[in-house]
C-alpha cells in the first residue's frame, strides 16, 4: 500500500476521487487474478461434444473448441489480457497525473501553512490554473478511456454473453473427422462449454464497474465544470487546492511530532546498550558470575576534544609517548558542551580521531542526548535546535546503489520507518536548519577517494529527487547544495582526510582520548562501581609509570 501511495498521492486528488482510484486499482488486480485463472484452466476438455465413436471425440472436441473460439473471441485476446488493458491503462493516467500535479500541490501546501496567499498576475494565469487543468484532463482521460472499453468489450472483442451450447461443423481440413468407410462427416455436433455461463457473469461484473466508474467521474467533471462557470476563481490553483482537493494541513504537525517521537524512542532503545560496551569477562550459563553489561549512560565518559588539529611531541620513553594525547589537550580549549561544537555559525562540522578513539560511541551519545531533550532544544537561549535527526554510518553503504535523498534518510540508522511521510519530507526541505545530519567513519567508506572528485567535477545534478551514489549525496549534502542550511557532522580518521581535503568545514575538532581524571573515572565506571578495585587499578598503573 505504501508504494500504492507513492504512486497515486492522495494529496492530488480529492479524497473520494482517490478513495476511488484505488478501489478500482484493487478491483483491477482481483479481476486479472480471476480471469487469468479462467484462461489457463479453460482448455477443451471442458468443452463436451456429442460423438458417436469415442474414438473420434478428442479430434472432434479440439477442432470444435478451436471454431468456437475463433467465433466469440475473434481478435483472440485473452480476457485476462482486456483486464490488464482496461484497469491498469486507466490507473497509469492516474500515476501519470500525480507525479505531475505533486509538485504544485507541494509547494502550494507549504505556502498554506506558511500562510502565504498564492498571487497570480494576468501574464501568469495559465500557470496559476494549471493544477485545475491538470485534473480535468486525467478525468476526461479517464472518461475516454472507459467509454473506449466498454466499446470494445460488447461491440468488438467479445459477445454479451458466451453461450454454452454451441453447433459445431468441421467441415473443412485435413483433420477432419471420417465414418468407417472413410467418407467425410457433414453432420453437426452440439457442444457445451461448461465454463461459459461463469465467464459471462464476471465480463458482465466489468461492465458494470466501468460503467459505475464512469458514471462517478462524469459527475465530478460536470461538478467542476459547473463551478468554474459559475465562480472563475475557482479555477486558480490554491482555490482549486482549497476548494477541491482539500488538504488536510491540520495533522501535518501531528504527522511530524509523531515521527519525532517514534525516532526519539527507537534511539532511546537502540543506543541503550551497545554491543561494543558489553563485558569481555563472562563466565559459562550456570557456573560463577554473571557477567554485568553496562549501559551507554553508565559508562560513557567525556573524552577530550579539541578545536582544530592537535599538536603532537613523541619524543621520550613509551610512557611519555602514550601520555602526548592528552598533554595537546591542555594547550587547546575543550568544548564545555555539543553546543559549542554545533551552533548556528559552525554547522559544517568535522571530528578526527585516531581508529578506537571514540568517534562512533561520541555519535550515538548526541544522538541519545537529543532523544532525551538534553541538548538542541527549542529554548530563548539555544545556541541551534533540530526537529530532525539522522545517523548515517558510511559502512552499511559500501554495497549500494544509487539512492535518492530521501531513500538515504529513511535507509539512516533508527529510522523509525521504511518509508518516510510525504508531511515529514515535505517539512525536511522546507526547514533544513531544524535538521542534523551525522556521517560516520568516512575513513570506512570504500568509495570515499569519489568524494573529491565530485566536488572538483560535478557528476550529478542538485536535485533532491535525483538518485545518486552516497559520495554524490554527501558532497553535495557537505556543501549546501542539498538541503542548504542543515548542520552536517562527519567523523573520519586522519587517514582519510586527503578525500575530502576539497570540502569547507566551519570547524574541525579531533578528539585526543581521556585526560588523566578521565581515565580513572572510565575505570571505575568499568569495575561496575567498585570504586576500590577502580583505585586499586589506578594505583597499579601510577606504580609503573
Amino acid at each position: 500500500m505504501d508504494n500504492l501511495k507513492e504512486l497515486i498521492a492522495p494529496k492530488t486528488f480529492n479524497k473520494v476521487s482517490h478513495a476511488a482510484v484505488v478501489i478500482w486499482i484493487l478491483i483491477g488486480v482481483i479481476f486479472l487474478g480471476i480471469f487469468a485463472d479462467a484462461e489457463n484452466g479453460e482448455s477443451r476438455y471442458d468443452f463436451r461434444c456429442g460423438v458417436a465413436k469415442s474414438e473420434n471425440i478428442d479430434l472432434v472436441r479440439g477442432k470444435c473448441f478451436e471454431l468456437y473460439e475463433k467465433q466469440y473471441n475473434r481478435h483472440a485476446l485473452p480476457t485476462y489480457g482486456f483486464v490488464i488493458m482496461n484497469f491498469f491503462l486507466i490507473g497509469t493516467v492516474c500515476a501519470i497525473y500525480s507525479r505531475i500535479a505533486s509538485p504544485t500541490v507541494d509547494q502550494l501546501s507549504l505556502s498554506a501553512c506558511n500562510g502565504d496567499l498564492e498571487r497570480q498576475s494576468p501574464d501568469h494565469e495559465k500557470a496559476g490554473r494549471k493544477l485545475f487543468i491538470a485534473y480535468c484532463c486525467q478525468l476526461f482521460i479517464r472518461i475516454v478511456l472507459g467509454v473506449l472499453f466498454m466499446v470494445l468489450q460488447t461491440q468488438v472483442l467479445y459477445p454479451l454473453d458466451f453461450p454454452s451450447s454451441f453447433s459445431c461443423y468441421p467441415t473443412s481440413g485435413e483433420n477432419q473427422p471420417r465414418n468407417s468407410t472413410g467418407v467425410m462427416q457433414n453432420s453437426a455436433y452440439e457442444c457445451h462449454n461448461q465454463r461459459a455461463a461463469k465467464k459471462s457473469s464476471w465480463m458482465r461484473a466489468v461492465l458494470v464497474v466501468n460503467g459505475i466508474f464512469l458514471f462517478g467521474i462524469l459527475m465530478e467533471t460536470v461538478y467542476l465544470f459547473l463551478r468554474a462557470w459559475k465562480e472563475n476563481s475557482f479555477m486558480k490553483n490554491s482555490n482549486f487546492l482549497k476548494a477541491h482537493l482539500k488538504p488536510s494541513h491540520g495533522n501535518s504537525q501531528n504527522t511530524l511530532q509523531e515521527f519525532i517521537e517514534n525516532t526519539k524512542k527507537i534511539i532511546k532503545d537502540e543506543t541503550n546498550q551497545p554491543p561494543q560496551l558489553r563485558s569481555p569477562f563472562s563466565s559459562t550459563p550456570g557456573e560463577g558470575r554473571p557477567a554485568k553489561h553496562l549501559t551507554l549512560d553508565q559508562i560513557y565518559t567525556k573524552l577530550v576534544v579539541v578545536p582544530d588539529r592537535a599538536e603532537y611531541d613523541f619524543s621520550g620513553d613509551r610512557w611519555e609517548k602514550l601520555a602526548v594525547y592528552a598533554r595537546s589537550g591542555e594547550k587547546n580549549i575543550t568544548p564545555r558542551g555539543l553546543e559549542d561544537i554545533i551552533n548556528n555559525e559552525d554547522r559544517k562540522v568535522l571530528i578526527v580521531g585516531r581508529p578506537g578513539i571514540g568517534k562512533t560511541l561520541c555519535c550515538s551519545k548526541i544522538l541519545r542526548d537529543w532523544a532525551f531533550n538534553k541538548v538542541f532544544l527549542k529554548t530563548p537561549d539555544a545556541k541551534i535546535h533540530f526537529d530532525a535527526t539522522f545517523l548515517i554510518k558510511f559502512r552499511a553503504f559500501n554495497a549500494a546503489t544509487d539512492l535518492s535523498l530521501r531513500e538515504l534518510l529513511t535507509l539512516s540508522e533508527h529510522s523509525p520507518s521504511d518509508h518516510m511521510d510525504d508531511k515529514v519530507w515535505n517539512y525536511i526541505l522546507e526547514n533544513p536548519q531544524r535538521v542534523l545530519l551525522i556521517f560516520d567513519g568516512i575513513d570506512e567508506f570504500k568509495h570515499n577517494s569519489k568524494i573529491r572528485k565530485e566536488n572538483f567535477k560535478p557528476q550529478f545534478r542538485n536535485r533532491v529527487d535525483e538518485k545518486m551514489p552516497l559520495h554524490g549525496l554527501y558532497e553535495k549534502l557537505a556543501t549546501g547544495k542539498l538541503l542548504n542550511g542543515a548542520a552536517v557532522l562527519t567523523t573520519t580518521r586522519p587517514t582519510a582526510l586527503s578525500c575530502i581535503e576539497r570540502l569547507s568545514f566551519d570547524k574541525v575538532f579531533e578528539i585526543l582520548g581521556f585526560s588523566s581524571e578521565q581515565v580513572e573515572e572510565y575505570v571505575t565506571k568499568f569495575a561496575e562501581g567498585g570504586q576500590v578495585c577502580g583505585r586499586n587499578i589506578m594505583a597499579t598503573r601510577s606504580a609503573v609509570t
